[in-house]
C-alpha cells in the first residue's frame, strides 16, 4: 500500500478533474478524522468522568448502607427499651398498685380521711393533759373499729371522733 502523496495521486488518477476531486475528498477525510479524534477525546473524558461518578456513587451507597445498619441497630435498641419499660410498668401495676389497692382499698382511703380530720380537730382542741393524750385515745379507738370490721363510712367515724373530743373538752371544762 502506498501513501497518498501528490505524486502517487498523479500516477493513479492522472491530471485534471479527478485529481481535484480526490484532493477534496482527502481534505474532507482529514477534517473528518480530526473531528473523530476530537470526538474520541471527549468520549474518553466523558467515560472517565462517568467512571469517577460511578465510583463516588458506589462509595455513597456504601455509606448509606452502613448508616442504615446503624439506624436499624438503634431502632432495635429503642424497641428493646420500650418493651422493657412496658414489662416494668406492667409489673409495677401488678405487684405494686394492685397489691396496695387490694390490701388497703376503701379502708385505706377511709383511714386517710380520718387521720386528716383528726389532725384538723387536734389543732382546734386543747386539754389540761395536752393534745397527745386525747388524740392517742381517739387513734386507738379508730384502730379498734377498723380491726373489728365496723363498716361505718369514714365521715361517720370522723364525726364520732370529733364528738368524743368535744365531750372530753366539756368534761374537763366543768
Amino acid at each position: 500500500m502506498s501513501f497518498l502523496t501528490l505524486q502517487n495521486i498523479r500516477k493513479s488518477y492522472g491530471e485534471g478533474e479527478n485529481q481535484v476531486e480526490v484532493l477534496k475528498g482527502i481534505s474532507q477525510l482529514s477534517t473528518g478524522s480530526k473531528s473523530l479524534s476530537d470526538g474520541m477525546k471527549e468520549y474518553t473524558e466523558g467515560i472517565s468522568a462517568a467512571y469517577e461518578g460511578t465510583k463516588a456513587l458506589n462509595d455513597g451507597i456504601g455509606a448509606l448502607w452502613e448508616a442504615g445498619n446503624a439506624m436499624s441497630e438503634g431502632y432495635d435498641e429503642i424497641l428493646d427499651g420500650v418493651l422493657s419499660l412496658k414489662d416494668g410498668v406492667k409489673k409495677f401495676n401488678d405487684e405494686g398498685i394492685r397489691e396496695i389497692t387490694r390490701m388497703g382499698g376503701e379502708d385505706l382511703q377511709q383511714l386517710l380521711t380520718r387521720v386528716r380530720a383528726l389532725r384538723t380537730a387536734d389543732l382546734d382542741y386543747d386539754t389540761y393533759s395536752g393534745k397527745t393524750a386525747v388524740l392517742k385515745a381517739v387513734y386507738v379507738s379508730l384502730s379498734r373499729q377498723m380491726r373489728s370490721g365496723n363498716k361505718q363510712t369514714a365521715g361517720q367515724k370522723v364525726r364520732k371522733a370529733k364528738n368524743r373530743i368535744r365531750a372530753e373538752k366539756m368534761r374537763r371544762d366543768i
